[in-house]
Protein backbone atom coordinates (compact mmCIF):
# COMPACT_ATOMS: atom_id res chain seq x y z
CA UNK A 1 0.00 0.00 0.00
CA UNK A 2 1.10 3.74 0.06
CA UNK A 3 4.44 3.06 1.82
CA UNK A 4 3.91 0.10 4.12
CA UNK A 5 3.36 -2.41 1.31
CA UNK A 6 2.11 -5.74 2.30
CA UNK A 7 1.66 -4.70 6.27
CA UNK A 8 -2.06 -5.35 7.40
CA UNK A 9 -3.00 -2.64 9.68
CA UNK A 10 -6.68 -3.71 9.64
CA UNK A 11 -6.07 -4.93 13.08
CA UNK A 12 -4.18 -2.24 15.15
CA UNK A 13 -6.79 0.31 13.06
CA UNK A 14 -9.71 -2.03 14.41
CA UNK A 15 -8.28 -1.67 17.91
CA UNK A 16 -7.75 2.16 17.41
CA UNK A 17 -11.67 2.61 16.62
CA UNK A 18 -12.44 0.41 19.06
CA UNK A 19 -11.03 2.70 21.81
CA UNK A 20 -12.16 5.82 20.09
CA UNK A 21 -15.66 4.77 20.22
CA UNK A 22 -15.69 3.67 24.06
CA UNK A 23 -13.95 7.17 24.82
CA UNK A 24 -17.26 8.47 22.97
CA UNK A 25 -19.64 6.61 25.26
CA UNK A 26 -18.23 7.95 28.02
CA UNK A 27 -18.36 11.31 27.06
CA UNK A 28 -21.73 11.00 26.13
CA UNK A 29 -22.62 9.57 29.34
CA UNK A 30 -21.00 12.39 31.00
CA UNK A 31 -22.98 14.43 28.97
CA UNK A 32 -26.92 12.85 29.72
CA UNK A 33 -25.48 12.83 33.83
CA UNK A 34 -24.37 16.63 33.89
CA UNK A 35 -25.80 18.59 31.02
CA UNK A 36 -29.20 17.00 30.30
CA UNK A 37 -32.49 18.13 31.39
CA UNK A 38 -32.57 21.97 30.15
CA UNK A 39 -31.64 23.63 33.24
CA UNK A 40 -29.78 26.91 33.08
CA UNK A 41 -25.90 26.19 33.55
CA UNK A 42 -23.82 28.31 35.01
CA UNK A 43 -20.66 30.01 32.77
CA UNK A 44 -18.37 27.06 34.58
CA UNK A 45 -20.59 24.28 33.36
CA UNK A 46 -21.20 25.91 29.95
CA UNK A 47 -17.63 26.00 29.52
CA UNK A 48 -17.21 22.29 31.11
CA UNK A 49 -19.69 21.50 28.56
CA UNK A 50 -18.07 23.20 25.23
CA UNK A 51 -15.26 21.50 26.10
CA UNK A 52 -16.76 18.42 26.56
CA UNK A 53 -18.44 18.83 22.96
CA UNK A 54 -14.94 19.34 21.32
CA UNK A 55 -13.68 16.01 22.95
CA UNK A 56 -16.87 14.44 21.73
CA UNK A 57 -16.58 16.12 18.04
CA UNK A 58 -12.51 14.92 18.50
CA UNK A 59 -13.45 11.51 18.90
CA UNK A 60 -16.78 11.36 16.56
CA UNK A 61 -14.02 12.28 13.60
CA UNK A 62 -11.07 9.71 14.87
CA UNK A 63 -13.59 7.19 14.22
CA UNK A 64 -15.75 8.21 11.14
CA UNK A 65 -12.01 8.36 10.18
CA UNK A 66 -10.97 4.73 10.95
CA UNK A 67 -14.13 3.30 9.60
CA UNK A 68 -13.54 5.02 6.20
CA UNK A 69 -9.77 3.78 6.14
CA UNK A 70 -10.13 0.57 7.23
CA UNK A 71 -12.95 0.43 4.25
CA UNK A 72 -10.21 1.55 1.50
CA UNK A 73 -8.03 -1.12 3.27
CA UNK A 74 -10.46 -4.10 2.89
CA UNK A 75 -11.51 -2.76 -0.88
CA UNK A 76 -10.14 -4.97 -3.66
CA UNK A 77 -6.13 -2.97 -4.73
CA UNK A 78 -5.55 -1.93 -7.81
CA UNK A 79 -2.03 -3.09 -8.54
CA UNK A 80 -1.18 0.04 -11.07
CA UNK A 81 -3.52 2.81 -9.44
CA UNK A 82 -5.75 5.00 -11.80
CA UNK A 83 -4.46 5.70 -14.98
CA UNK A 84 -2.96 9.50 -15.08
CA UNK A 85 -2.77 9.65 -18.44
CA UNK A 86 -4.96 11.83 -20.44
Amino acid sequence: DAVLGEVDLSPELRRHIALHEERLAQYRAIEQRDFAGGKPLSRAQQIQSMILKKGMLYETGEVAWGRELLAVLQAPTDQDGPSTSP
